[in-house]
């Protein structure tokens, strides 16, 4: 399971930024993260994509785990946490292929209908 985290905050909160994330406590082993990934631009928000995988973690524990984490920013002025669902290509693609059997299905149960 792949957990992307999208953080913005104003360049004006960058030192508060770097505090919390220095205070953040080590992840569990069942988690692994790459990142964080900084993006800076003349007068826009820092934005900063981090994506954590957990093994055998299903998503709302791991979501919880995340929000829970990111709690460490709620005093920051203008910080903002988006956390997305991700899959790797190939639980990808074995969903994409399990949603199309099952259209097949419906279609062809459909079919029968009429």
């Amino acid at each position: 399971m792949i957990l992307l985290a999208k953080v913005s905050f104003p360049q004006t909160s960058v030192k508060k930024a770097a505090q919390a994330y220095s205070s953040l406590p080590k992840l569990p082993a069942t988690v692994h993260r790459i990142g964080p990934f900084f993006k800076v631009e003349p007068d826009q928000d820092i934005e900063v994509i981090t994506i954590y995988e957990a093994q055998g973690t299903i998503w709302p524990e791991l979501k919880k785990y995340i929000d829970k984490r990111f709690q460490t920013f709620a005093d920051i002025p203008g910080f903002s946490l988006t956390l997305t669902k991700g899959l790797k290509m190939d639980k990808a693609i074995e969903q994409f292929n399990a949603i199309q059997r099952q259209a097949q299905k419906d279609t062809t149960l459909s079919n029968y209908a009429e």
